[in-house]
């Protein structure tokens, strides 16, 4: 979804190609039409890009191994802990580096050593179509609560057999491609509480209404004024007090406190907005980007068995979607299961 928000706010005012392992047929079409889209088999040196803009190092890593040109290289990390969004062994070559986070700049400098003015924190994006609409004569008690997670917990799922009977509440995420729903401002809108974590706690913000931040690390419940600069920090993960509590405990929180959150939502919306605008962050971060240095090619060559080792890691990612994708039932299931034993890969240079 980062991915998809970035190349389609760049596409109007300039021509973007992306190129990944593996697209789904239903993410190809959330692309804007202008977007030249590539899995990484179909990738041709043709074209010298003024910006190469990075995630998930062993696709760079893949690219540059087969001759991607490129005058300014942006890298970008979307995780504090998840070692496909490590900055590549090269990040000294960058023009720039940016993180979701504070903490994720933090995690960066701690245990890889990057100096933490070499990094840029620059949030999740809350695009354009967030901002041009507001959830109107909201209710004043909450009514309609939708969980958003691809992961909720037991005490989450437990929820629905405690509420009140008026009180409606939906799941959305996980579950097959098919029948997952894409998250819109059309979709918020409907509700008046928003259990989630990440991402969609800016759009919900955004929107003007109430989140409850909570998930499979917990929560620290409602955002509102004196606690957002603390969870911004944290990227609202509900990681950083690792609060559990029990499904009638959450419940609790929920109705008591709504009326509270209720009154701040639309200073919360302003800041959200402010601070989380796609323009806003976009446009900001890459203002500079001509003063940058540009990638130096002749260095490269002291990085040629990293460079192979993310060609390889990035040519069996592709491979694991397309036999996937082939096989079905019991074969895939097996796929799944055994594939990733086959395959060791080294972070250290």
């Amino acid at each position: 979804m980062h991915v998809l928000e970035l190349s389609n706010y760049l596409s109007h005012k300039h021509e973007v190609s992306v190129v990944t392992t593996y697209f789904s047929e239903h993410i190809k079409k959330l692309f804007n039409p202008r977007i030249k889209l590539f899995s990484i088999n179909k990738f041709t040196n043709e074209t010298e890009y003024d910006i190469v803009w990075s995630y998930h190092f062993p696709i760079l890593g893949f690219l540059l191994n087969n001759g991607l040109k490129t005058r300014k290289l942006i890298c970008g990390s979307l995780s504090s802990f998840e070692k496909l969004e490590t900055y590549p062994l090269f990040w000294p070559l960058c023009s720039k580096l940016h993180c979701i986070s504070n903490e994720a700049a933090e995690s960066h400098t701690n245990n890889f050593g990057i100096p933490r003015s070499h990094i840029t924190v620059m949030g999740n994006f809350v695009p354009l179509v967030y901002t041009k609409t507001t959830k109107d004569d909201p209710s004043k008690t909450p009514r309609n609560i939708a969980i958003i997670s691809n992961h909720p917990p037991q005490e989450l799922i437990e929820l629905k057999n405690i509420l009140p009977k008026k009180i409606n509440i939906d799941y959305i995420g996980g579950g097959k491609e098919k029948k997952r729903k894409l998250v819109t401002p059309e979709l918020l809108i409907k509700y008046d509480v928003i259990i989630t974590i990440g991402k969609t706690a800016q759009y919900a913000l955004s929107l003007g209404i109430p989140v409850y931040l909570y998930d499979r690390f917990g929560g620290d419940g409602y955002i509102h004024i004196d606690n957002f600069e603390f969870e911004s920090f944290f990227n609202f993960s509900g990681r950083p007090n690792k609060r559990k509590l029990t499904s009638e405990e959450i419940k609790t929180e929920i109705i008591s406190n709504y009326r509270k959150c209720l009154l701040q939502t639309n200073q919360l919306m302003r800041i959200t907005r402010d601070k989380f605008s796609i323009s806003n962050l976009v446009d900001s971060f890459i203002s500079d980007i001509h003063c940058t240095k540009d990638l130096d090619y002749s260095i490269l060559p002291s990085y040629k068995l990293y460079l192979d080792q993310c060609s390889s890691f990035a040519t069996y990612l592709y491979d694991f979607h397309t036999r996937k994708n082939k096989k079905s039932g019991f074969k895939k299931f097996l796929y799944k299961i055994l594939t990733p034993f086959k395959f060791s890969f080294s972070l250290t240079k």
